[in-house]
């Protein structure tokens, strides 16, 4: 962080290079369309190159970069209808090879997933990104999301409980 700070652009694209996908999935996850994904993750790297000087290394790297991908997302999904936020879940959710039933199979657990995390408050929903699709810790989506950890845990407690029946019915 230090070489951004200091102007030095093969730092930002070492930064980018290491933490573009899972940012990109975040903000797409968020957003749902691709061309206000790209433009949201420039102006997340814009925002990374202007205030890396502020950087202050109480959290790690990727954690800082996910609290300002956070604020951009959500600066840019008001643009967007609310149902966009959890298009990626049916991506993510989809096998490399699946033969044709276990394709309808998969596309009908896909939507129902979607539906359900649709539902879902959004902060309750965006613990549940942070946490189980980002792998982020307890204490580092807190940190992204500028609450407490105690916010954290309950947010997540209650959207495990709200997708709790969901994920019963569609156990094998």
């Amino acid at each position: 962080m230090r070489a951004v700070a200091t102007g030095q652009s093969w730092a930002l694209d070492e930064l980018y290079r290491r933490h573009s996908r899972e940012l990109t999935q975040y903000i797409y996850w968020r957003l749902g369309d691709k061309q206000l994904t790209e433009e949201t993750l420039q102006d997340v790297m814009l925002a990374v190159w202007q205030g890396a000087r502020r950087y202050r290394g109480d959290a790690s790297v990727r954690t800082w970069l996910f609290a300002i991908a956070h604020r951009r997302a959500l600066s840019a999904r008001r643009k967007l209808p609310r149902a966009a936020a959890a298009e990626w879940v049916a991506e993510s959710l989809a096998s490399q090879d699946p033969e044709p039933m276990e394709r309808v199979a998969e596309r009908q657990r896909a939507e129902a997933v979607r539906a359900a995390l649709a539902a879902l408050p959004d902060q309750q929903r965006t613990v549940i990104e942070l946490v189980y699709l980002h792998g982020l810790t307890g204490p580092e989506a807190a940190r992204v999301l500028r609450v407490p950890l105690g916010t954290v845990k309950s947010r997540q407690s209650r959207a495990l409980a709200a997708l709790a029946p969901l994920l019963e019915e569609l156990a094998p």
